[in-house]
């Protein structure tokens, strides 16, 4: 764990892997790389917040027109950056009981949707989702699962 907010430069024209602790730092290039690891992936992000996650997924998957399928008992922080976003992408946005995986296939089989949306246990209900499930009926119907 690197406790610091700047690093000391001996070269000011060199190359700079840090700099600023806010932008990034050992530490978490260590958990990033992590978490890369652990999920067979090629890189990962870790955010300070959850709600900065979340903004980051928006604005890598969505493009205009795109449609999501969320949770019903979604967290309020997502439900108001889903309007910003419907405002300002034009994107659909549907919600939906996650508990009823018979109507979650039926929105997925006959709308065509780019990303389905859930946390378990949900924020604020508390309802446990199946993840498992859901990320099989996403995958099945093409759709990115987060």
């Amino acid at each position: 764990m690197y406790n610091t907010a700047t690093f000391d430069l001996k070269d000011q024209n060199g190359d700079r892997v840090y700099d600023y602790t806010r932008s990034d730092n050992p530490t978490r290039a260590t958990l990033e790389n992590f978490f890369a690891f652990a999920e067979n992936g090629y890189g990962a992000v870790c955010t300070h917040t959850g709600i900065a996650a979340v903004s980051l997924l928006f604005e890598t998957v969505l493009k205009a027109n795109s449609s999501i399928l969320v949770e019903a008992d979604c967290y309020g922080g997502t439900f108001r950056l889903l309007k910003v976003f419907k405002e300002k992408y034009n994107i659909n946005v549907n919600f939906t009981d996650f508990t009823d995986l018979n109507m979650l296939e039926h929105i997925l089989k006959t709308h065509s949707i780019d990303l389905v949306l859930c946390e378990s246990p949900t924020n604020p209900g508390l309802k446990i989702i199946d993840l498992k499930e859901i990320a099989n009926l996403s995958k099945k119907y093409n759709a990115l699962f987060a």
